[in-house]
């Protein structure tokens, strides 16, 4: 493919504006300073959030066991926990290439995706309370009001274009059935996505950019206000 095909491609799939969903409440800071991915919002309560994990994780070595549905069927508490735990643990921002997923995550994850799964499986352990102990039904209870707190809130959509150089370090995290991917990340300038191209193939990218398979761009690195925008 020469080089007149592949602008044509960078033109239609990465030359786009790029998602993320964040609180209303943060829109003026986000303007302000941008994104750091080193600063964790919620790096006071991490250390409450792990310990949680850590009870859901003994209880179903017991047999008492959380469940939740995903669409790949029904996992238990020790998967939502290890997925759980890159959110707490990552230190990158996450953006979808389409606006349609962010409605999606609005549904699904109210509050964003931590928030929903501290919710869910506080929930659960106050349904067990009786598995407790005072401490750990204190720290169900404390999660679960701060997790009610951040639910159910206005949110905004804002966006990047693809084509801006703070993409060309993200990871491209795409879902493979059993499996994720760790890619390196097509999107940024035509010269970059030409590189990568050149490298890995675009038959390997392009159902993903098609938008037929799902991946998430995790930038890793601080985002400057001018580069970001908000939908009206």
């Amino acid at each position: 493919m020469n080089e007149k095909e592949l602008k044509i491609i960078w033109k239609k799939y990465i030359d786009k504006k790029i998602y993320r969903i964040v609180p209303a409440a943060q829109k003026s800071i986000i303007l302000k300073k941008g994104f750091d991915p080193s600063k964790d919002p919620y790096e006071k309560v991490n250390p409450k959030i792990k310990k949680m994990f850590q009870i859901i994780i003994k209880l179903e070595k017991r047999g008492v066991v959380f469940e939740d549905q995903w669409k790949s069927g029904p996992v238990k508490g020790s998967i939502v926990v290890m997925t759980s735990m890159r959110s707490v643990k990552g230190k990158y921002i996450d953006f979808v290439a389409k606006k349609k997923q962010i409605q999606t995550f609005r549904k699904r994850w109210d509050g964003g995706c931590l928030v929903t799964y501290v919710n869910k499986l506080t929930n659960f352990l106050l349904e067990k309370i009786d598995e407790l102990d005072s401490e750990g039904e204190k720290l169900a209870r404390y999660l679960n009001k701060w997790s009610k707190k951040r639910m159910g809130k206005k949110s905004e959509v804002l966006y990047i274009k693809g084509s801006n150089k703070i993409f060309e370090t993200a990871i491209f995290y795409c879902f493979i059935p059993q499996n994720q991917g760790y890619w390196e990340s097509p999107f940024g300038s035509f010269q970059h996505f030409v590189k990568v191209i050149k490298k890995q193939g675009l038959r390997k990218y392009l159902p993903f950019l098609k938008g037929e398979k799902l991946f998430y761009l995790r930038v890793r690195k601080k985002i400057s206000p001018k580069e970001i925008k908000f939908e009206k």
